[in-house]
């Protein structure tokens, strides 16, 4: 049985201890969870900005559509002052 070694200098198919393979595995899965957590704050600063945008639209068609409605009623104005 092969004695275990650093993982760049072992050669495929040797053997490592029991306790080297958990030690890896709690590495991998560590490395995995640092990477999660890296996109899910990216994915949660992409949704609020996001979020403003929508916002921002929502205003802004709130106060085209006001727009609209008084040019409405100014024309209707003008419409009834030419009749």
């Amino acid at each position: 049985m092969d004695t275990p070694k650093n993982i760049e200098n072992e050669e495929p198919g040797s053997l490592i201890t029991p306790q080297e393979a958990c030690n890896r595995i709690a590495e991998v899965v560590q490395e995995a969870v640092r990477k999660m957590e890296i996109v899910a704050e990216e994915k949660l600063r992409m949704y609020k900005r996001a979020r403003l945008a929508v916002e921002a639209c929502d205003r802004e068609l709130e106060e085209k559509a006001r727009e609209a409605q008084e040019l409405k009623a100014e024309r209707v104005r003008k419409l009834q002052q030419a009749e």
